[in-house]
């Protein structure tokens, strides 16, 4: 008997076929086997260690896999194509997404600071740049400037930003002329200025005229308009928007155009690195010359302690010359001003502002800024939460102030407060509020020719400022009050000659002894051109008794108290109005000087006299009753 085995052995139709698994394979079978496949066996032997086979021309190692070099590493892999999208590379759908910004950072020359990574990647022509989580954040530690060529959005993804030592991020329109100036005047209104060249300037340009003129001696804010271009006809520009001032020749006018772009920031901590007391300027991003600026969920704050009265440094995003801004849902702590729009900036809204313990809560609205709304702030522990200086047409609604120490300010030319509640606990030391009440400097009293202000469903909380007002309109066309509550002080549109047309709508409550408009001697003199009373409006209002008293302009039926006599009622202001008196004590009005009575009447509690001013100057007694 025999110790052989007799195995059969594959043909080479079956080896290349590799499908029965009941035969042997010899050498030369499997080497026929696998030149099938296309690999010889001849490379495989020379192969050595690393190198691959069955690949692309110009990819045959682990390294080629690897590399980011265009056709190799992730560009050997893709998507499969379906029936709702191509085939894809990974190479070029990841070059379509966000690129982090760690692509651009160099930790060997940059150390720290993420500042020079920001500029490579613009540089390189990124328009959308992606902030990884990183524990710790991104310090911005130098300065980074780009003129935009292109639309850009930064996702910060909730990293925080840590802008010190100067460090601060500033992106602008290409700026495409400068030192332009106006061959003829230009009137405020007119959507056109000519120039003295408009080579270079398209549509959709921006227009920046700038001046060094003050239009208001109270500010260091010079004349300025910041417009965008709507249409070029050799040099005549035609513009998007009216301007808000008259230009001549004369101003010594200097004109810059820029080419704008859209900027979107989402999700930031924007961290201003400041020590309190440093009077330094801080900013963290700087933004000029762009049309179509969105910040959505910035969370901005500076370092404890702050000073909140005497801090004006810290600035988290400045906006300067620039059109339609956004800013929605900040959340500031321990900042000067979350925003600040300065340069004739137009057409900002800021939405559901959060702010703690900060010099102002909502935006610094300046320098001629103008068409900004606020919508929804909630303020807590802030020095002066609402303010504006000086700017155009600035509107508030939805605001909820709570434990103010400062006096808001909302100094612009025409405005508007709506649906808002103020608590302030400023006392009668602190300066008048200014509500519209810029004193334009000589030749700029046009300003208030148009500027209408109305405050609607506004309460007042302000409980240590008993005798003087927390809400002052100082100029302006018209003037409206309805619905505005103010329990412990006087409501006032005051000053010579200034106000053309007051109204008070209904549902008006002050609790002071003075209300409506103040008393002739208080503010100055008032001469409210014209005075309108909404039917269903209150019109009591009391007056203490003195030698010489001034009644509110166009109220009815006032009541005075006190027991000290008077000789003179003050009738500026009042010609061609009756006015009931009602005493609450003992008293005398002596007949004489402007009062023209049928006699001396000593009065007692519950008295009346009813007086006529026929001409402006002196009261005529219509009627009197001892009750």
């Amino acid at each position: 008997m025999s110790d052989e085995i007799s195995i059969p052995t594959t043909s080479q139709s079956e080896a290349e076929a590799g499908v029965i698994n009941d035969k042997a394979m010899t050498p030369l079978r499997t080497k026929q086997a696998i030149d099938a496949l296309g690999v010889s066996q001849d490379v495989l032997a020379s192969s050595a260690g690393g190198e691959m086979v069955g690949l692309p021309d110009g990819i045959s190692t682990v390294a080629d896999i690897m590399s980011a070099e265009d056709g190799k590493g992730a560009g050997l892999v893709g998507y499969s194509a379906s029936d709702t999208a191509e085939a894809r590379k990974v190479q070029d759908e990841m070059r379509d997404r966000p690129i982090s910004i760690m692509s651009y950072y160099k930790p060997s020359v940059d150390g720290s600071d993420f500042a020079p990574a920001f500029g490579r990647a613009i540089d390189a022509g990124e328009r959308a740049i992606f902030l990884p989580v990183r524990a710790g954040g991104y310090d911005i530690a130098s300065g980074v400037g780009r003129a935009l060529d292109g639309d850009l959005h930064i996702d910060a993804n909730g990293q925080a930003l840590h802008f010190g030592g100067g460090g601060k991020i500033s992106l602008s329109g290409q700026v495409v002329a400068t030192g332009r100036v106006l061959a003829t005047d230009a009137a405020r209104y007119v959507r056109e200025v000519t120039l003295d060249s408009g080579a270079a300037i398209q549509r959709g340009d921006i227009l920046h005229i700038n001046t060094s003129i003050k239009p208001a001696a109270a500010w260091d804010d010079t004349k300025q308009d910041c417009v965008r271009v709507a249409d070029v006809a050799g040099a005549t520009i035609y513009l998007d928007a009216a301007l808000n001032f008259h230009y001549t020749t004369d101003d010594a006018v200097s004109i810059t155009i820029y080419r704008p772009h859209r900027f979107t920031l989402t999700r930031a901590i924007i961290h201003v690195v400041e020590a309190d007391g440093t009077n330094v300027p801080r900013v963290g991003f700087e933004l000029e010359g762009l049309d179509g600026i969105t910040i959505t969920r910035p969370r901005i704050h500076g370092d404890l302690p702050f000073d909140r009265t005497n801090n004006i440094y810290r600035r988290g995003i400045y906006i300067y010359r620039c059109w339609n801004w956004l800013v929605e849902a900040p959340d500031a702590e321990a900042m000067s001003y979350t925003l600040g729009v300065y340069g004739g900036s137009r057409y900002g809204t800021e939405r559901d502002v959060t702010a703690r313990y900060c010099h102002h809560a909502n935006a610094d609205v300046g320098n001629f800024a103008s068409d900004y709304w606020l919508d929804g702030l909630s303020s807590q522990d802030c020095y002066q939460a609402l303010n504006t200086h000086p700017a155009f047409r600035c509107h508030a609604r939805n605001c909820d102030v709570r434990g103010d120490y400062g006096l808001s300010n909302w100094r612009v030319f025409g405005g508007s407060w709506t649906g808002s509640m103020i608590q302030s606990s400023v006392d009668d030391t602190a300066e008048l509020p200014q509500f519209q009440n810029i004193v334009p400097a000589s030749g700029y009293e046009y300003l208030n020719a148009d500027a209408d202000f109305s405050a609607v469903d506004v309460t007042f909380d302000v409980p240590n400022r008993p005798s003087k007002t927390p809400f002052g309109v100082r100029f302006g066309r018209t003037v409206y009050w309805s619905r505005v509550i103010s329990a412990n002080g006087a409501l006032c549109s005051y000053n010579a000659g200034e106000v053309d047309t007051l109204v008070i709508g209904p549902g008006n409550e002050f609790g002071a002894t003075r209300a409506g408009v103040p008393p002739v001697g208080e503010f100055g003199s008032v001469r409210a051109t014209t005075v309108r009373f909404d039917a269903s409006a209150g019109r009591q209002h009391s007056v203490a008794s003195a030698a010489t008293i001034s009644l509110p302009i166009g109220i009815d039926v006032v009541t005075i108290s006190g027991t000290t006599d008077i000789t003179e009622i003050t009738a500026t202001g009042h010609a061609g109005r009756r006015v009931t008196l009602v005493f609450s004590g003992i008293l005398t009005v002596v007949s004489g000087g402007n009062l023209r009575l049928a006699g001396d009447f000593v009065t007692a509690a519950n008295s009346t006299l009813t007086l006529v001013c026929g001409d402006g100057a002196n009261w005529t007694e219509q009627a009197r009753s001892a009750n």
